[in-house]
């Protein structure tokens, strides 16, 4: 059985992406995604509302997207792979710090406010995070996913279905 390192987040955005480029020149674009939850708390009457922040990262031809596409406050879809690292603070102290590397974002408004569906490039970053691997996603995959260069030909962007069947 292969194992599944799979997000799927549906929220809004809470800064403008930040477009920056690796030292080899792959963009990268970072951008947090909130994420809320109501829920009865013992002793209240009515339920209160609980925020989880998510760190989103896109690579290559999507960071340049969803720089370009979404804003603060916009309505995103982002499925992706969760991926954490240790760093060393300026302090000195061992930090741990999660992210999502983004595959797909649907823009559900935002700048366009027009429902546009962008796969990941047909990349994906190696692990040191500089020099992009080639890595076709098939369009019959169970996702629905298809590669940069189908997209491009079929003339028009694939839309992502109604987010009702998304709520738990």
């Amino acid at each position: 059985m292969r194992d599944v390192n799979k997000a799927i987040l549906l929220g809004r955005l809470g800064h403008d992406p930040v477009l920056r480029e690796t030292k080899k020149g792959t963009p990268v674009a970072h951008f947090s995604v909130a994420t809320a939850k109501w829920v009865k708390v013992e002793g209240e009457e009515a339920p209160s509302e609980r925020t989880q922040w998510h760190n989103i990262t896109a690579w290559g031809t999507l960071a340049r997207t969803c720089q370009q596409q979404l804003a603060k406050g916009s309505t995103v879809y982002v499925e992706g792979s969760f991926h954490s690292h240790t760093y060393k603070a300026k302090d000195g102290v061992m930090r741990q710090s999660s992210e999502v590397y983004a595959d797909r974002v649907s823009f559900l408004n935002g700048r366009a406010s027009k429902g546009v569906s962008v796969p990941a490039a047909a990349t994906v970053p190696d692990l040191a995070g500089e020099a992009p691997v080639g890595a076709e996603l098939p369009g019959d995959s169970p996702a629905g996913l298809v590669s940069e260069d189908a997209l491009r030909a079929s003339g028009r962007p694939e839309t992502l279905p109604e987010a009702d069947h998304l709520a738990s």
